[in-house]
This record gives C-alpha cells, sequence and structure tokens, in this order.
C-alpha cells in the first residue's frame, strides 16, 4: 500500500504542478485560452488519481483475502490453534513472481504474511506475498508452505519443464532425471538423486503433483516443490484460500513422509535425517549409524 501511495502523490502532484504553472501562465499572459489545457491536466489527473484508488483497492482486497486464509490456518492448520498472523516473509526460500529468490526482499514494495506453529511434530510455515502490479489485476500474489525435514538439505527440485526440456525428450536426450511416466516426465523437470525422486514419487504423488500444476497460473512461473536450507518448500504462484492451504499442508506432509522414509533408508552420504548418519562416500557403501539419546555413542545397523 505504501507504494501505491508514493506513486499516487508523485504522479498526481507531476499533474497539479503542471496545472499550477498553466493557470499562472494565464495570469501572466492574460490568454484566457490556456485554462483549456489547465482543464485537459486536471482532466488526465483526476483519471490517475482514479486509477491509484483503483489499484489500492485491489491491493487491499487481496491483502485481506491472504490474512483470512492464514487466519483460518492459524485456526485450523497448526496443533496449537490461535497461531498469529505475522508481517513477514522469508524472502531466502521463497519463490518470488519472477521466479527467483530475494527480489522481493530488495523491492521491498509489498506486504508479506505469515503463520508459524507445529504441526504433527514439525515446524511449518505457510506465507503469502501480494506485491502492487501496474497491470490487471493491479498485484500479484506469491505463497508458499513450508516444513522442516530434519535438516535434511539435498538437491531436490520438481518444477514446470521448460521448453529446451521439452524439446530434448522429443529429441530422446532429456536433460533431466526421467520417472518413466511419460505425462508426468512430460510436465515437470526433475533435479535430484533420480534414486530418491522414483522413490517418493509414487503414483499417488505425481498424480497429485499433475492436478497442482493443472490449477497453478502464474503469470511468470509455475508451482514447484523443493528442499531449500532443510525445509520442504512448495510454492504457489498465486493466492491461497484456507481450505486449498490445509490441503497443499496435507499433501506436503505426505510428500515429506516419503522422502525422509526414502532418505533413512538409502542413507545418502553425507545427510543427517532423522537421526541417520551416513558414513560410506556413497549409497551402496554407506554405513548407517542411527544416533541414541539415551545412551552414550551410536548403535550401528
Amino acid at each position: 500500500m505504501k507504494y501505491w501511495r508514493t506513486m499516487r502523490a508523485l504522479v498526481v502532484g507531476y499533474f497539479a504542478l503542471i496545472a499550477l504553472g498553466l493557470v499562472v501562465g494565464t495570469f501572466v499572459s492574460g490568454n484566457p485560452a490556456m485554462l483549456l489545457g489547465v482543464a485537459f491536466v486536471a482532466a488526465i489527473g483526476a483519471f490517475a488519481a482514479f486509477m491509484f484508488k483503483k489499484a489500492m483497492d485491489a491491493f487491499s482486497a487481496a491483502l485481506a483475502r491472504a490474512r483470512a486464509a492464514l487466519e483460518t490456518v492459524a485456526a485450523q492448520g497448526v496443533d496449537a490453534p490461535g497461531a498469529s498472523v505475522q508481517e513477514k516473509w522469508d524472502a531466502s526460500v521463497a519463490q518470488t513472481y519472477l521466479g527467483s529468490r530475494n527480489t522481493i526482499s530488495r523491492m521491498n514494495t509489498g506486504t508479506g504474511l505469515t503463520v508459524e506453529g507445529l504441526y504433527a511434530g514439525a515446524q511449518w510455515q505457510f506465507a503469502s506475498y501480494v506485491l502492487p502490479a501496474r497491470g490487471q489485476p493491479m498485484y500479484y500474489v506469491s505463497s508458499y508452505v513450508r516444513v522442516a525435514i530434519e535438516g535434511a538439505n539435498i538437491p531436490f527440485k520438481i518444477a514446470r519443464q521448460g521448453i529446451g526440456g521439452r524439446v530434448a525428450a522429443a529429441l530422446g536426450a532429456p536433460t533431466d532425471v526421467q520417472i518413466g511416466d511419460e505425462a508426468f516426465d512430460k510436465a515437470f523437470a526433475l533435479t535430484g538423486d533420480a534414486d530418491v525422486l522414483r522413490e517418493v514419487l509414487d503414483a499417488q504423488t505425481r498424480r497429485d503433483l499433475l492436478a497442482l500444476m493443472e490449477q497453478s497460473s502464474g503469470p511468470f512461473w509455475s508451482m514447484d516443490l523443493e528442499v531449500v536450507e532443510g525445509s520442504l518448500v512448495l510454492h504457489w504462484p498465486g493466492e491461497m484460500t484456507g481450505p486449498f492451504a490445509l490441503a497443499l499442508r496435507d499433501f506436503l506432509a505426505r510428500v515429506r513422509g516419503r522422502l525422509l522414509e526414502v532418505l533413512a533408508r538409502r542413507a545418502v552420504s553425507g545427510v543427517r535425517v532423522g537421526g541417520f548418519r551416513s558414513t560410506g562416500d556413497s549409497v551402496e557403501e554407506s554405513e548407517v549409524e542411527r544416533s541414541s539419546a539415551t545412551a552414550q555413542g551410536s548403535s550401528r545397523a
């Protein structure tokens, strides 16, 4: 809102100064025809003020919807109902409407809202950022749902397949991990350990991701799912209603469970997760240590 107020003051003030100059010129020159110019400039200034009011109303309405959705999450989506909606946004893990991180934090022209809390023993974040835009509908919304995955920080990303990837796949030389599901491989580009991705992305998860992709309609980017800073993050290119945010939570909880099971079972070298630590240089050579909370040292599996 501060952005629109500032822009309105600058633009309307600019036209007001022009109109004032024309009024002064009319008196100095004694030419009443210049008053037509005053009327014309005043009309432009009034139209600009109207459009800025329209933009501010649209922005305020989008922000109110985002707040209402997160209030639903605070009441129903975490284990301690009544969590507060905070005005903040973690740009280090969030995709922006341009599909890159930290852009919004540098621009700092919108308003971010976040709810944090525990659910099923894990730390969660639900967030939306409303950003002013000059084209219809006068704003963009970026959202994300984030859940901690116990310190695991591995290459893992599922994103919309780009034109280059589709062309490479059509020529028989795909540039990303292939699952073996033609519709899914055509829709998504996968980054990470191929075996881990194949185990996590069972048939139901693939169907859910395809359905979410069809619902996403971001102007520059689409929904994606990735591991960032020890968290599993689903980026959503738009607004979330309360029920939809809860549905994303349930989906993400299931993906998180599968990912943790796979990482613990395969003991990917160098990853600490769920009390497991691999000691080898590869999946095949790894000897897994499971830390004990009640005894010194560790037991070997």
